[in-house]
């Protein structure tokens, strides 16, 4: 079988186990660079030979990213290789290719990567970011606002479990927060959110501060529109957008001076933070929706040096046992 004619039977596959938008994108970015390189080496997929994948990644690392205009970072050199790993291992599991070379998938090294450390907002960039929303002359805007970065901060969710994102098929992969998913009983609040994979979580509790400023945001909102289903609205009562949240954290950092703000350095911090704060990195898997304990452990990188001296008071393990 042509490597071409895999490919497409491999895309084919993974549409029919309905994988999201962000996942076929990804697949696509990856795949799209092997179809092209795969014919003028003549070769099939039982043909095909660890030499030759370690050829197409090195080829692939001479090339330059067409969208950024340069070489392929050492990152997304190692995204394009899992993936190709992952479709070589479709290839090895799928009964009409047969005399395939036995575990290839297994035997292509992965490029390895400087691991940085996690950013964080600062205390007082997040103290300046509100003190921004303070001065915006909309009641509303200010409502809405407020309620919106002290959420961020206080559950780490995605931007896409925030608002809505118009680049996917609502119906198949919900996105945005939406009204009747917002519970706010001092007792046990928690709000639900649609994660990667159409996969429900419960994220919470919620504090006092950020259910305070739900509750004032809420009875604004219920004012302008009280019935569009999605929680957070625009100031004409449509539902806020990826996009939106985008423009408002940009604008937001730019009025507070403070540079590299982004919407998932909310997550970054929010994880972080509830890690140095002695949270269990379990149940943070948990509320941040990941289903590896690996990506989650990244967030370890967010403790410095004179943290990780702290983590016990600032005593040694010796002097805690009295030894």
């Amino acid at each position: 079988m042509l490597i071409t004619e895999a490919i497409a039977e491999f895309f084919a596959d993974v549409q029919q186990r309905k994988a999201t938008t962000d996942t076929l994108r990804t697949y696509h970015y990856a795949l799209d660079k092997l179809a092209p390189w795969a014919p003028p080496q003549q070769l099939h997929v039982e043909t095909l030979r660890a030499t030759h994948v370690r050829q197409f990644f090195l080829d692939l690392k001479e090339e330059h990213d067409k969208r950024a205009g340069k070489p392929y970072s050492d990152t997304t050199l190692r995204s394009i290789q899992r993936i190709v790993k992952v479709f070589l291992h479709w290839c090895q599991e799928n009964p009409e290719i047969e005399g395939m070379s036995r575990d290839l998938h297994r035997r292509v090294p992965m490029a390895s990567v400087y691991q940085k450390d996690i950013e964080v907002l600062s205390d007082d960039d997040i103290k300046a970011l509100l003190l921004a929303v303070s001065k915006q002359e909309s009641p509303y805007l200010k409502a809405r606002n407020r309620a919106i970065l002290l959420l961020m901060l206080d559950t780490g969710i995605r931007i896409s479990e925030l608002a809505l994102d118009t680049a996917k098929p609502s119906q198949r992969e919900p996105t945005g927060l939406y009204k009747k998913d917002v519970h706010l009983d001092p007792q046990d609040s928690y709000i639900v959110v649609y994660g990667k994979g159409q996969k429900q979580r419960e994220v919470g509790p919620l504090g006092t501060s950020t259910r305070s400023a739900l509750r004032v945001y809420q009875r604004m909102r219920d004012t302008l529109d009280p019935e569009t289903e999605l929680f957070f609205l625009n100031r004409v009562g449509e539902p806020l957008t990826v996009t939106g949240v985008d423009t408002l954290i940009r604008h937001l950092a730019a009025e507070s001076g403070i540079e590299g703000v982004h919407a998932h350095k909310f997550r970054h911090t929010f994880a972080v933070k509830y890690l140095a704060h002695g949270g269990d990195i379990y149940h943070l898997m948990r509320l941040l929706g990941h289903t590896n304990i690996s990506v989650t452990q990244m967030y370890l990188r967010g403790f410095s040096q004179q943290q990780a001296r702290q983590g016990l008071g600032g005593k040694s393990l010796n002097d805690l046992l009295n030894l």
